[in-house]
C-alpha cells in the first residue's frame, strides 16, 4: 500500500519515515547565526589577588578569625563582614562574589522569607551587609 492509501498525506521514505523532519531540519539550519557576525567583546580582565576593600578602596580583603575584613585595619579602616549572618554561615564562594560584585547569589532561606535570599553590601547598616531577595 502507498502512503495515500493509509490516510497519510506525507510521502514515505524507504525506511518508513516521512519527509517532514527533513524540512524542519532545513528550516533550523537557516536560523543559525551567520558565520561572518563579529563576536561580542571579551569580558574585562579580573583584577588579580584578593578583592579591594569596598570601604576605603585601598586595602585588600583578608580572612580573619571571625570574618573578612580590610588589611588596612591598622590604618583605621573598620570594614568587616562576619562569617555568620543571622545564624547562616556565608559560603567562601559567595563571600568572594559579595566583595567583587557587591552582592551574592541567593543561597539562604530565612524564616519568613518566601524565596531564597542573598547578601548585598550596604555600608549604611550594621555589619555592612543586608539580606535581600535577589534575581526574580
Amino acid at each position: 500500500r502507498s502512503g495515500a492509501q493509509r490516510g497519510s498525506s506525507a510521502r514515505s521514505t524507504p525506511r518508513g519515515r516521512t519527509a517532514e523532519p527533513r524540512k524542519q531540519a532545513a528550516s533550523h539550519a537557516r536560523s543559525l547565526p551567520e558565520p561572518h557576525r563579529p563576536l561580542p567583546p571579551p569580558a574585562p580582565p579580573r583584577e588579580p589577588g584578593p578583592p579591594r576593600c569596598p570601604a576605603c578602596g585601598q586595602g585588600r580583603i583578608i580572612t580573619g578569625n571571625r570574618g573578612w575584613g580590610c588589611d588596612r585595619w591598622r590604618a583605621g579602616c573598620r570594614f568587616v563582614v562576619w562569617f555568620e549572618q543571622d545564624g547562616v554561615r556565608v559560603p567562601e564562594a559567595e563571600a568572594e562574589r559579595l566583595f567583587r560584585f557587591g552582592r551574592t547569589r541567593p543561597f539562604a532561606r530565612l524564616p519568613g522569607a518566601a524565596a531564597p535570599v542573598g547578601l548585598v553590601l550596604d555600608r549604611d547598616v550594621d555589619g555592612n551587609v543586608r539580606w535581600e531577595r535577589l534575581g526574580g
